[in-house]
């Protein structure tokens, strides 16, 4: 008899911890699938690795002429690996948190809607004046009247 009280007691003050404990303490870690897809997206040529990410984020919808900058976010989210993705397109850059699942599937977001989601910030360095005026600008064909 008193074996059971001890265990109920036990078990109680068990679950009493765990209602303690508030949800926003409670850290996601990936699982390590999800790391073993980034980190193999990690070993490929920078080329392959931001042509991957290019094709992560147009097939999400989002535009991407090509990617600039990438780098793996330490930590992740949930059971997805995190991606912060920088992409020059026409006109200015776009940055990109792209979420990487276990499958190899991707989830992108806006680096602006990460706060307000909740989700990890991107970790991007900061643009400097030369590469916001390295952005290629169209080059006007003007026609000249030759001589006949």
């Amino acid at each position: 008899m008193r074996k059971v009280k001890i265990l109920i007691a036990t078990a109680t003050m068990t679950s009493w911890l765990f209602i303690a404990v508030p949800l926003s303490q409670l850290k996601a870690t990936p699982v390590p699938a999800s790391l073993a897809y980034s980190q193999r997206l990690q070993q490929l040529p920078e080329i392959q690795r931001y042509a991957v990410l290019r094709g992560a984020l147009n097939d999400s919808g989002f535009l991407c002429r090509r990617v600039n900058y990438a780098s793996p976010t330490e930590g992740g989210y949930d059971n997805l690996a995190m991606w912060s993705v920088r992409c020059q397109n026409e006109k200015d850059f776009q940055d990109y948190a792209v979420f990487l699942g276990p499958d190899g599937s991707a989830q992108v977001r806006s680096c602006k809607d990460t706060a307000s989601l909740k989700l990890p910030i991107c970790h991007l360095p900061a643009l400097l004046p030369k590469e916001k005026s390295s952005i290629p600008q169209p080059v006007k064909k003007t026609l000249s009247k030759s001589a006949s």
